[in-house]
C-alpha cells in the first residue's frame, strides 16, 4: 500500500531530529575539548608570563591556543559541511589529489610546524580522480587526528599513494601512516559506529571522523 505524504513527512522529521541529536552530542564533545585546552593553556600562560625563564613555555602555550582556535574554526566548518551532506547531492568533477593533499598538509603544519614531519610517497607527478573539494576535508581530518592523538615529541606521518584496480575499475589508494600507538581493530569498529553505544559507554568519533566516514561512504 502506498504511503501518504504525511507519513513520509513524519519519517523525515524523525530522521532529522535523530541527526540533530547526534550532531549536538558530537559538537558538545569536540568543542568542550577545544575550550578546555584553551582554558588550561591560558591559565598556565598567566602563571608563567612574568617569569623570563619560562619564555619558551609561554610561547608554546600561545601556539597551542592558536592551534586550538584553528581547530574550533575547522569544527564549525565541519558542522556546516555535515548538515549540507545530509541535504544536498554531491557533485563530482576531475580533481588533482596531490594538490588537495598539499593544501591539507599546509593547513596542519602551519600552527605546529616544528613538531610534525609529513612525507608523501607518490610515484606520480599528478594524479586525478572524480571527486570534489570535500576530499580535502577528509585529508585534513585524518592528518589532524594523526597529530592530536600522537604523544611523540616528533610526529612522523607518511602518506603513501598508489593505484589499484578492483573489478575492472581504477582507484587511487591513499595510506596515512604515523608513528603513533595506533588503534586496535576492535576499537576501530566501535569508533566508526554512527551512533554512540550507551551500553558499552563508547565515546564516538567526533565531528572530524564523522565527516570522514560520511565522505568515505559517498566516494
Amino acid at each position: 500500500m502506498a504511503r501518504s505524504s504525511m507519513d513520509r513527512e513524519k519519517d523525515y522529521k524523525m530522521n532529522g531530529n535523530k541527526l540533530l541529536n547526534i550532531y549536538e552530542s558530537l559538537l558538545i564533545h569536540d568543542m568542550t575539548k577545544i575550550l578546555q585546552n584553551i582554558k588550561t593553556s591560558s591559565e598556565l600562560s598567566s602563571i608563567f608570563f612574568d617569569n623570563p625563564e619560562k619564555y619558551g613555555v609561554v610561547k608554546e602555550l600561545i601556539e597551542t591556543i592558536k592551534q586550538q582556535a584553528t581547530r574550533g574554526f575547522k569544527l564549525m566548518s565541519n558542522v556546516y559541511r555535515l548538515t549540507k551532506l545530509d541535504r544536498d547531492q554531491i557533485e563530482f568533477h576531475k580533481i588533482d589529489v596531490y594538490d588537495l593533499l598539499q593544501n591539507s598538509i599546509e593547513f596542519v603544519e602551519l600552527p605546529i610546524q616544528e613538531n610534525v614531519q609529513i612525507t608523501i610517497d607518490c610515484p606520480f607527478n599528478e594524479i586525478f580522480v572524480e571527486a570534489n573539494d570535500l576530499l580535502q576535508d577528509v585529508f585534513e581530518n585524518l592528518l589532524i587526528n594523526s597529530v592530536v592523538h600522537n604523544q611523540n615529541p616528533i610526529i612522523e606521518i607518511l602518506i603513501r599513494i598508489s593505484k589499484v584496480v578492483k573489478k575492472g575499475t581504477n582507484y587511487v589508494k591513499l595510506e596515512f601512516i604515523d608513528n603513533g600507538i595506533g588503534i586496535l581493530d576492535e576499537r576501530k569498529i566501535e569508533i566508526f559506529k554512527t551512533e554512540r553505544s550507551k551500553q558499552t559507554g563508547g565515546k564516538g568519533m567526533g565531528f572530524g571522523l564523522t565527516l570522514v566516514k560520511k565522505l568515505k561512504d559517498f566516494y
